[in-house]
């Protein structure tokens, strides 16, 4: 899977109808500095899809070692 780490993504968040644009980088960078880009990509996906804020913490991006 190829990802573009600074292709941004925009949606309204489902409660608050804010709108909320999102990159691969910027996960990487202020949400979850561990994720690979396959899982950062799978998390952008999943706030654009359900229409999740991760800065009002309606989601969570949480990398576990092991």
């Amino acid at each position: 899977m190829t990802t573009q780490q600074n292709q941004i993504v925009r949606f309204q968040d489902s409660v608050t109808h804010a709108d909320i644009e999102l990159s691969i980088a910027e996960i990487k960078r202020t949400i979850c500095p561990t994720a690979t880009d396959v899982e950062a990509h799978m998390f952008l996906e999943l706030c654009r899809h359900q229409g999740l804020n991760p800065f009002t913490r309606d989601v969570y991006l949480v990398k576990y070692s092991g």
